[in-house]
């Protein structure tokens, strides 16, 4: 598949500008169906086209931080994370995938802080639950 390259010029920032969410969902899109094949790369440069052309998309952002979680690039998935929180504090998968990050630095204190605030958002997240879970058994040996 060729990908589109999108040319640097004032005038196509403002043409994408002006047709922003359509446009940068396509760039999502196919950026999720490079994933699922495992092309991280791929899709990691979908998602920075897709936020050059819609900055404060937090699905975006949320998905280009899992991307760069499966990369090792942990600093960089709790950064975007960070922004898709400033923009929706609600979102309860960027909180439980920002934990998820913490846990693999193991800096399990943060990894709790952001389980317990997805599961005040949403009490029966299973996944904030299980992610939350795991950290306590690191955390005191003797719930294993």
């Amino acid at each position: 598949m060729n990908k589109i390259r999108l040319p640097d010029s004032p005038d196509m920032e403002v043409a994408l500008r002006n047709d922003a969410p359509g446009l940068a969902r396509l760039f999502l899109r196919r950026g999720l169906d490079f994933e699922k094949k495992g092309d991280i790369a791929a899709a990691i440069d979908d998602y920075d086209i897709a936020l050059r052309i819609n900055p404060s998309d937090a699905e975006i952002l949320y998905s280009r931080g899992l991307a760069f979680s499966k990369q090792g690039a942990l600093e960089r998935a709790i950064a975007d994370f960070d922004a898709a929180l400033r923009i929706n504090p609600k979102f309860v998968e960027a909180l439980t995938a920002r934990g998820k990050a913490w846990a693999n630095k193991n800096r399990l204190d943060r990894a709790i802080q952001d389980y317990h605030a997805a599961l005040r958002l949403n009490p029966f997240d299973s996944q904030a639950i299980n992610a939350r879970n795991i950290v306590l058994r690191k955390i005191i040996p003797e719930w294993s």
